[in-house]
């Protein structure tokens, strides 16, 4: 009788540890599982950052272009700024120098016409003399 209560409480122990040998199985797929949906969540979120940071190194390396670009047009926008103001200086002097020869021209022209004013009163005293002497060479 007594070999028969150890081998029931031998039975039972049995029956208990496969049954906790069964849920420990049943745990540890779960947990197999739960490891492995981790395992691939984690490697999605590394891709995603992956192509995250490609993202972000697309955009700061657009930034730096911008920025490049930028001071290039500034830097042209202060020569162009420069070369204007010279050309805005060269056509100042060129316009008072236009003013000076055409006063130079205006006044060139006067002395002109007064010179053929007195060529043509000297054509005329002469024409007038040359008459006189003529009229006179007749008498």
């Amino acid at each position: 009788l007594e070999t028969q209560k150890e081998r029931d409480v031998l039975q039972r122990r049995l029956h208990y540890m496969n049954k906790a040998k069964s849920d420990i199985r049943g745990d540890l797929s779960t947990m197999r599982r739960a490891t492995e949906k981790v395992d691939t969540e984690v490697s999605k979120l590394e891709a995603d950052k992956r192509v995250q940071d490609l993202f972000v190194d697309r955009l700061v390396q657009q930034v730096d272009n911008l920025r490049e670009q930028i001071s290039m047009y500034e830097y042209q926008l202060k020569i162009q700024m420069e070369e204007t103001k010279n050309i805005k200086h060269t056509l100042v002097e060129a316009r008072l120098e236009s003013e000076t020869l055409e006063l130079e021209t205006k006044q060139l022209m006067q002395n002109w016409n007064s010179c053929l004013i007195g060529i043509r009163r000297r054509d005329e005293a002469q024409a007038t003399m040359a008459e006189a002497v003529r009229q006179s060479s007749e008498i």
